[in-house]
């Protein structure tokens, strides 16, 4: 009880609340979305200037990559953001094993998409990397006003999610 309470009195001190983390990430769905299905139907409806308007070895951005680098690259760069941006996982192993194992699930269900989806996914995971390895650059967080980062080495208990429940209940 005393971690919640302490927890809760942090984020009040620093004018911050759980939602804020993920709250880009609502507003960037929309977006993502929206690109998804226009490149999908796009590749689907067989638009000509992306039948040929690939490079390198998929010039049909209409048709699945036929040697399936682009699925494997876009998964691969997907990992390295997650290994990259897992500072936070320290305390939760099983989380970032989770999120590998969904990027394992992801190249098995998207890997006969259309190209132009994965150069997509490709160009917007590649810039999403970057700006994570910015910004832990110290140098770079200082100017923009972002603390530096607090990281936790200690693992989260083991213990029975009941018993945990309950012992807190308890405290009530």
């Amino acid at each position: 009880m005393l971690a919640i309470e302490n927890l809760q009195n942090l984020y009040k001190r620093e004018g911050c609340s759980p939602m804020d983390s993920i709250s880009g990430m609502f507003m960037q769905m929309p977006v993502f979305l929206a690109m998804f299905f226009a490149l999908r139907e796009l590749g689907q409806a067989e638009v000509p200037s992306m039948m040929s308007g690939g490079a390198l070895w998929f010039s049909n951005l209409c048709a699945p990559d036929p040697y399936h680098v682009l699925p494997i690259l876009s998964v691969g760069t997907m990992v390295l953001m997650i290994e990259l941006g897992a500072d936070g996982m320290q305390s939760a192993p099983q989380m970032k094993l989770f999120f590998r194992g969904l990027a394992a699930v992801t190249l098995l269900v998207t890997y006969n998409f259309p190209s132009a989806v994965f150069c997509y996914w490709c160009t917007t995971n590649v810039i999403s990397l970057t700006q994570t390895a910015m910004l832990k650059i110290p140098a770079v967080r200082a100017p923009l006003g972002i603390p530096p980062a607090v990281l936790s080495n200690e693992p989260i208990s083991d213990a029975n999610p009941m018993e945990t429940t309950n012992a807190n209940r308890s405290q009530w």
